[in-house]
């Protein structure tokens, strides 16, 4: 019996957890303040990017030149760029259509909000 009700509680977690993890990244998506066309940005628009500073772009826009990027992991090949930047970079990178990124992304505690 106390098998049952622990599998039936870890169960219930999981499914609960599994559920939130859904709504929040469908309500994230929605509330972004914008994304940035990683290919053609400017280096003011890719300086808006959280992790991404005058340096970090500049060699972003000369990578490009030599290799468009088509997944946001090749941006990795940019010096002082590793997981953690990914990270806070992936809601906000696209490779295809028009950078709508108005206001600069700032990391507060692990998480990338719009200032």
């Amino acid at each position: 019996m106390l098998k049952r009700v622990a599998t039936v509680l870890i169960l219930s977690m999981v499914l609960s957890f599994v559920f939130t993890n859904n709504l929040l990244a469908e309500q994230s998506s929605k509330d972004l303040p914008g994304v940035v066309n990683i290919n053609t940005a400017t280096l003011q628009q890719l300086m808006l990017l959280p992790g991404i500073g005058e340096k970090k772009a500049k060699l972003i826009i000369a990578s490009r030149q030599k290799h468009p990027f088509t997944r946001i992991e090749q941006l990795t090949r940019i010096k002082g760029i590793g997981k953690k930047t990914i990270k806070w970079l992936r809601p906000y990178v696209v490779f295809e259509g028009e950078t709508t990124l108005k206001t600069p992304i700032r990391i507060k505690r692990n998480r990338a909000i719009a200032k």
